[in-house]
């Protein structure tokens, strides 16, 4: 049950970056692409660790793109 809480912390996270004026439509995007991955990664009943792990990369990736634009 921590793992739900967990991603629903980042999840909430990167919605109050979306909701900032300083986020271009590029890093909105990725962002966007950010929670989703999230949102995947939170249904997955039993994540094997490489499912895990490929999840969060993309969520890592996702959001240093972001941030670095």
């Amino acid at each position: 049950m921590k793992c739900v809480k967990d991603a629903n912390a980042c999840m909430a996270i990167l919605q109050a970056m979306l909701r900032g004026n300083d986020t271009r439509p590029e890093q909105r995007q990725d962002i966007e692409a950010a929670i989703k991955s999230l949102k995947i990664l939170k249904r997955l009943s039993q994540p094997t660790k490489a499912q895990m792990f490929r999840e969060i990369r993309e969520i890592v990736d996702r959001i240093l793109k972001a941030l670095l634009k």
